[in-house]
């Protein structure tokens, strides 16, 4: 008699397995580009043939998608638990989660996320990857609308404020190097510090244009 966990060690190994595909593209297209590489590129890279790459993906378009919604979705999670701090006011929680964001956007996944856009993806899919990351937006823009209101953050536009957040981290998927002298998360907090200490607001000198 077959074991009965042949199934669930089978269907856990083609997860793993898929998983490491979809890092390995994403690996690919954070590095040659989206539209600069192929699905022969993603099998060199996973020591695959192309052929092989269909038992887990049926195109390249999939891929990528696939790679997006992994990285948002564990950057949600992560968002979630942050807000589960009730002690901390809502600044702290941004300051908090976009720190943990920078560090994403150094690792496979984030990289793919921040150097790709849904226009690389034809519809349907253009739209599921809109979805995504309309919703991490959304919840920033809900988190600064919070804090206005506690006082933690002075009034402002919170549409502008989250996609100037979002812009200032998602930079360090162009340039930020492992061997530097500063994480990530670290080049994040400064910039940051930036917001909130209002130096990047100085009194403006006479006659500069307002």
């Amino acid at each position: 008699m077959q074991s009965p966990t042949v199934g669930p060690k089978r269907n856990r190994r083609y997860a793993t397995r898929k998983l490491d595909v979809i890092q390995g593209a994403a690996r690919v297209f954070a590095r040659l580009g989206y539209h600069g590489s192929s699905l022969n590129d993603v099998a060199n890279e996973l020591g695959m043939t192309p052929a092989a790459l269909y038992y887990y993906v049926r195109s390249k378009d999939e891929l990528l998608l696939e790679a997006n919604i992994y990285a948002a979705g564990k950057i949600k999670k992560a968002f979630l638990e942050i807000c589960e701090d009730t002690d901390s006011s809502a600044l702290r929680k941004i300051i908090t989660y976009f720190r943990f964001y920078a560090e994403c956007m150094t690792d496979d996944f984030g990289r793919c996320l921040a150097l790709t856009t849904p226009n690389d993806l034809p519809s349907p899919l253009r739209e599921k990857s809109l979805e995504q990351r309309r919703e991490l937006t959304d919840m920033v823009r809900r988190l600064i609308r919070e804090g206005i209101a506690e006082g933690s953050i002075q009034s402002c536009d919170d549409r502008l404020l989250a996609f100037t957040l979002y812009a200032a981290a998602n930079t360090l998927a162009r340039w930020y190097a492992s061997d530097g002298p500063q994480t990530a998360g670290e080049l994040m907090d400064a910039m940051l510090m930036m917001l909130v200490n209002g130096l990047i607001h100085p009194p403006l000198p006479d006659g500069f244009p307002r």
